[in-house]
């Protein structure tokens, strides 16, 4: 039989998430596959997934605990948005019971786009006395970093700045984490002090040419070689 995970594209079809939480995965790649499919998928089908990898391969195996992350990153969803005393229930319950509970939680914090709720969950708990010794999966730098990656798009940059702090503290060398913090910080910094340009020379430094003009752009080539960079280039060179 042709195995779905590694020969369906991303669908949002119904009947191909169907077929997804029907079929055993058999190796950890088709397990990670399962659940990036099935994220987002009712939870009448992650609990069809969870029923599936527990009738294939017992309680303990194979996929198991991801499809108990799924089924709890959906109930906190839903608490979030409806019952925040059932929320705060199952955050309790999720700590000592399941083996990535920061990422867990994280994860539907930033589903629900509650930023500063993140950014205090994750500065708050993880290593703490709350979070149980079935917590087997380390500190989630990926999901914290994609966290702090949200938050500061969606224009909140003290939650953006705590989140990739944290992330630091743990994984120092992460760019895409150096990278948003220093953002982050640099507009807080604006917000907080504001800003202003430095005072006016009393001469040019420069030949003024009143024909020519000056761009000043936030990335360029050959420091930077994306879109912006490059079609800006392309822009200039053409105008030249």
């Amino acid at each position: 039989t042709l195995f779905p995970y590694t020969t369906l594209f991303r669908s949002d079809s119904a009947a191909t998430i169907d077929r997804l939480a029907r079929t055993p995965p058999r190796t950890q790649s088709d397990v990670n596959v399962a659940r990036a499919e099935l994220l987002h998928a009712p939870r009448e089908v992650l609990q069809t997934f969870a029923d599936t990898v527990m009738t294939a391969h017992g309680e303990g195996g194979l996929g198991v605990e991801e499809a108990r992350a799924l089924l709890a990153e959906d109930a906190l969803v839903q608490a979030h948005a409806h019952d925040p005393a059932e929320f705060a229930r199952l955050v309790e319950e999720i700590l000592v019971t399941r083996a990535q509970p920061v990422s867990i939680v994280t994860r539907a914090l930033v589903r629900r786009r509650a930023w500063q709720q993140a950014a205090d969950f994750v500065a708050t708990v993880p290593g703490s006395g709350r979070v149980g010794p079935q917590a087997t999966g380390g500190f989630p730098t990926r999901d914290v970093v994609d966290a702090a990656n949200r938050s500061l798009r969606a224009g909140h940059a003290t939650a953006a700045e705590m989140l990739a702090a944290r992330a630091l503290a743990v994984s120092p060398r992460s760019r895409t984490a150096q990278e948003t913090f220093t953002a982050a910080h640099d507009e807080l910094r604006v917000v907080r002090n504001g800003w202003a340009p430095p005072p006016a020379a009393a001469a040019p430094a420069y030949e003024v040419d009143p024909k020519a003009a000056l761009a000043v752009l936030s990335q360029s080539l050959p420091h930077t070689s994306g879109g912006y960079a490059t079609r800006t280039h392309g822009v200039l060179t053409g105008l030249a």
